[in-house]
């Protein structure tokens, strides 16, 4: 074998073998972590999510005091401590959380208080969503959350 034949097996070992090689690992790898597992490192997902079990995703929730509302929440998660952990996905340009995001979760996890033995965590999160053409970027914001006083001072304006 000459220099130049070498020197394109070697190339085409770089260029060919080493990437399906790789994707097999790849294909390995998120076999064994489980499709969710890839999928919370892939979000950048908060530790305390990504530990945590499912509770409820896209569920009716509904209170009757301080006052009447009811709602869907996005996602509630189970946290390994025992609590719930309240989550909203907002899609938009901005990456920032609003006042009405933190308002919105904080009457879903006013509304679980009532309706869940489990106890409800004083924090949530706010997952942003923003897609440029086929690119997303997602970022989660730990939010701290409104007390029932609160809530109804701020209905009151």
């Amino acid at each position: 074998m000459d220099l130049a034949t070498a020197e394109l097996l070697v190339i085409a070992v770089a260029v060919i073998a080493l990437p399906t090689a790789v994707a097999h690992l790849e294909r390995r790898l998120h076999r064994s972590l489980g499709k969710g597992a890839a999928w919370k490192r892939v979000e950048r997902m908060p530790d305390e999510l990504a530990s945590a079990e499912i509770y409820m995703s896209e569920a009716p929730v509904s209170m009757t005091r301080p006052f009447a509302a009811h709602g869907r929440v996005d996602q509630v998660f189970l946290a390994r401590r025992g609590v719930l952990v309240v989550l909203d996905t907002k899609y938009r340009a901005s990456m920032k959380e609003t006042p009405s995001d933190v308002f919105q979760v904080s009457c879903y996890a006013a509304a679980l208080r009532q309706g869940s033995r489990l106890p409800v965590a004083r924090h949530g999160y706010i997952r942003l969503v923003n897609e440029v053409g086929s690119a997303r970027y997602v970022h989660y914001r730990k939010v701290r959350l409104l007390s029932e006083r609160e809530i109804v001072r701020q209905l009151r304006g």
